[in-house]
């Protein structure tokens, strides 16, 4: 996500669901975050022009079908990173590069 809330008090909600499953709410910001003044959370979101979220998905084998629920206003998906638990994700500033298949 590339942005930070666009009301005081907004969290950035989206929701994810996969295959046929119910959408699961998540938030690209804490319940902490504060905006009037200086804020970790917000001073790392402009710096690094970016918001990591990570959150856990039961796939199936095979095919799988993720979607997507943009909730607050402003909320953009900029890239979606999908890798298996039990592997290390190399370090990078936003992820791998691109592909349309991993074993």
């Amino acid at each position: 996500m590339t942005r930070n809330p666009s009301v005081k008090g907004g969290r950035m909600r989206f929701a994810v669901s996969v295959n046929d499953g119910t959408p699961q709410d998540i938030y690209a910001v804490s319940e902490k975050y504060y905006t009037e003044w200086f804020d970790k959370e917000w001073a790392d979101g402009v710096l690094n022009h970016a918001r990591i979220v990570t959150m856990s998905v039961l796939l199936q084998e095979g095919r799988n079908d993720i979607y997507f629920y943009a909730g607050d206003p402003g909320v953009i998906l900029e890239k979606l990173v999908l890798y298996s638990a039990d592997s290390d994700l190399p370090e990078s500033y936003l992820g791998p590069e691109e592909s349309y298949y991993a074993k």
